[in-house]
This record gives structure tokens, sequence and C-alpha cells, in this order.
């Protein structure tokens, strides 16, 4: 696999309160993975269609060991579009407000940081976008 492009550092919040930084490195175009190494020497390599479920798939494997990836791509109220993966590999998303549609003002970079507070599973974002989208839908 070739070397990615960019990179970013994103803070894990350990089970512990710990925290500690990991850099994740990927690619400016398709196709999309995601290079995740964290001080110590764990790395591994997570693949996907966008940036978007690159980062989900490196996030479950988190949340299954109780560790918080702190950026907005974390965050519960923050979900990806067809156009937002489609451009730019989905390295934006848009945060979501129960009841109203999504615009660009409303749009936030995977990897910039999120508080601990706005940080869910991967399971709880859905469930949020899901909702998100029954509220929008309603109107």
């Amino acid at each position: 696999m070739a070397r990615a492009e960019k990179s970013r550092d994103v803070e894990l919040l350990m089970p512990n309160g710990r925290l500690i930084t990991c850099r994740l490195f990927f690619p400016e175009s398709a196709p999309w993975y995601l290079e995740f190494f964290r001080s110590g020497g764990e790395w591994k390599v997570y693949e996907g269609e966008d940036l978007f479920e690159c980062l989900a798939a490196l996030r479950k494997d988190l949340d299954a060991d109780g560790i918080k990836l702190l950026c907005n791509g974390s965050r519960r109220d923050v979900f990806s579009s067809t156009s937002t993966r489609s451009l730019g590999g989905g390295d934006h998303a848009y945060r979501l407000i129960p009841g109203c549609k999504a615009d660009k003002d409303c749009l936030v970079d995977l990897f910039d940081y999120a508080p601990p507070a706005l940080v869910s599973t991967v399971e709880e974002q859905k469930d949020f976008f899901l909702d998100w989208l029954h509220s929008v839908n309603r109107k």
C-alpha cells in the first residue's frame, strides 16, 4: 500500500481517563484507507468506500475497548452524506440538528477536535442519524 499523503493527530480518551495522541494517515484520493498509529507501536489499516466509513471501522475497534476518539467524526450529532462522501472522500460531514435540514453551514472536518461529552459509539451515532432523518422527514 502506498504511503498516505496526509496525516492528522487526534486524541484518544482511554477508559482510565488518560489522553493519548494517535496519528491518522490517509490519502488525498481513492482508494480510501485510514492508517492508525498509536504511541507504543500499534498500527492498523482500515479500508472503505470513503474516509467516514474508514473512521467508523476504526471507532468500532476502539469502542470495543472503551476508547473514545476525540474528533468530529465521532460526535453523536455528526454524519456523512452522499455528497460529502463523494467530495474529498468524506473528510467532512454534517453536524445534524433535529428538525433542521443540513446545509453547508453545518459542515465540519472529520478530524478536528471534539470534546468527550459530544463523542459517542458508532451505534449511538447511527441511531442519532436515523432519529434526525425521521425528524426532518416529518415536516
